[in-house]
């Protein structure tokens, strides 16, 4: 299987290197999707040898790296001109031969300080894998380029054409653990020190074979809902936060596109026919730019993960309808109405409450799922949702409630209606129900068990699945795959909660 033998290869690709196995990983996935790969660190942090170690794992591949300055000619990076060809042909063209037209593997050290002619030169070969040599477009071998800088690239119209060539932007830092810094500084293995044996290398062939391979991986409607989700997310972000601090987070159609090149690529060699929510954890590696980003980027993905795997992949809400509709039609066979006018909250977009007590200018959301959990016991971290004007999202914040009363709880200490509305409650009087009305019920309510039981069997089983995967899935770290479980979880507590109801319902048909 490819996981076994990646795996195998990651092992021996992480000799020599010391807290640098999430960033490897991912590198190593731009090479296997044949992808751009951005490093960020500072320099000294191993972003060379990192370069390096992937041309070791490709067998035969080609290696070209260099430190650009801003006095970096051409001539440097694409070979200097033929004299023979302008002399004898009067032909304007490189020798490439040992430059980087000619490598599979290439890396830049100082990326942002390429200038002019080269930043040109680089897009055009970066963004089609073409170079033009005098007259010209000659098709290059390059798998992936890997750049590094300790600087991020300028807004520079010119620069931001270049940057939006690496699909994936890794953060660098140096060795921090005390273990690892000792195993670092005490380790003798030469920096060029071949770490790859010959049957773990890869060859250019089968990589194209691969990447041809994971174009048949699928991106189910529920995935695509996902990332269609952190792009809105996004959108929302740029206006409400944008600010002279706070940069916009610009990103193209064809990095997208280049993402879920990755996120293809990364379920098939993880043995998968289609995307799943492990593999789009990695867009929070594609979407920032400047630093700022990083962790609004990181809260984006996260919080549509969240929603996905609670209530996107396994559709409670619709669950709930249907339960509440069989409900409804229930009542008239078994139970007589009469009507009262009660204060009720008022129910927003299906799961939400809204509360009041806040600036006038923001509108606060309560899931209804966390306020039905809320003790009044206790004070429970609970997400509170922020709209603005026009009904737009803002942001969410995590803080200490607890429940007071049907209709009002304490947040951070300050008691918050929950906004209510008059409505006309029905009460019931049980009726004599006929044999044969409480059997048709009886069924009704049985079949709806067991779809709930059925999502509930499926919800574990892809739990299961997913807790086993978060800990060998070769490109995504476990930490980050704790939100799909815990979603899950969330989720697995929804439908239980859905067939207590239905249960409810039965032993009132059975009395």
């Amino acid at each position: 299987m490819h996981v076994d033998r990646i795996s195998e290869l990651i092992t021996a690709l992480e000799t020599g290197l010391y807290q640098r196995d999430e960033v490897l990983r991912l590198t190593l996935l731009g090479v296997l999707s044949a992808e751009n790969v951005f490093l960020y660190g500072p320099t000294g942090s191993a972003k060379g040898l990192l370069a390096r170690r992937m041309s070791q794992a490709i067998a035969g591949s080609r290696h070209f790296s260099y430190v650009i300055s801003e006095q970096t000619l051409p001539d440097e990076l694409f070979g200097p001109i033929s004299v023979t060809k302008l002399r004898d042909y009067d032909l304007y063209e490189r020798a490439t031969q040992g430059y980087l037209p000619e490598a599979e593997i290439a890396y830049l050290d100082n990326v942002w300080s390429a200038a002019g002619m080269v930043r040109n030169a680089l897009s055009l070969l970066l963004d089609e894998r073409v170079f033009r040599n005098g007259t010209q477009l000659v098709q290059v071998p390059l798998i992936t380029l890997l750049a590094s800088d300790a600087i991020l690239p300028d807004d520079s119209a010119p620069t931001e054409a270049l940057a939006d060539q690496f699909v994936l932007r890794v953060s660098v830092k140096g060795v921090s653990d005390r273990d690892a810094f000792v195993s670092l500084i005490s380790d003798t293995t030469p920096s060029e020190a071949n770490v790859v044996p010959e049957e773990l290398r890869l060859s250019v062939s089968e990589l194209s074979t691969w990447r041809t391979e994971a174009l048949d991986v699928t991106v189910p409607e529920a995935i695509a809902s996902l990332i269609f989700d952190v792009r809105e997310r996004i959108q929302r972000h740029n206006l409400h936060h944008r600010t002279e601090e706070q940069s916009e987070i610009v990103v193209s159609d064809r990095r997208w596109k280049r993402a879920m090149n990755l996120l293809r690529t990364s379920a098939f060699l993880n043995g998968r026919t289609e995307v799943d929510a492990l593999d789009a954890i990695l867009l929070r590696h594609c979407l920032w730019t400047r630093e700022d980003q990083i962790e609004p980027v990181n809260t984006i993905v996260g919080e549509a993960i969240h929603r996905y795997v609670t209530s996107g992949r396994f559709e409670v809400a619709a669950m709930r309808e249907r339960l509440r509709k069989i409900i409804g039609e229930l009542k008239s066979d078994v139970s007589a109405t009469e009507d009262e006018s009660v204060e009720e909250p008022v129910v927003y977009r299906d799961e939400y409450f809204r509360l009041e007590g806040f600036p006038a200018e923001s509108e606060v959301l309560i899931w209804i799922a966390d306020f039905e959990q809320l003790s009044s016991d206790r004070e429970t971290e609970t997400d509170l949702f922020f709209y603005g004007e026009e009904d737009d999202y803002a942001y969410s914040e995590r803080v200490l409630v607890r429940r007071v009363s049907d209709s009002l709880i304490e947040v951070d200490g300050e008691e918050k209606a929950i906004e209510t509305e008059t409505r006309t409650v029905t009460t019931e009087r049980p009726l004599e129900v006929e044999p044969d009305v409480r059997t048709r019920w009886l069924e009704r309510l049985q079949e709806l068990e067991d779809s709930i039981d059925t999502t509930i069997a499926e919800i574990v089983r892809y739990r299961d699945d997913s807790s086993g995967e978060a800990v060998r899935h070769l490109f995504v770290h476990r930490s980050y795959a704790q939100i799909v479980l815990d979603g899950m979880d969330e989720a697995a507590g929804a439908f239980a909660d859905l067939k207590e109801a239905v249960r409810t319902a039965r032993s009132r048909v059975e009395e």
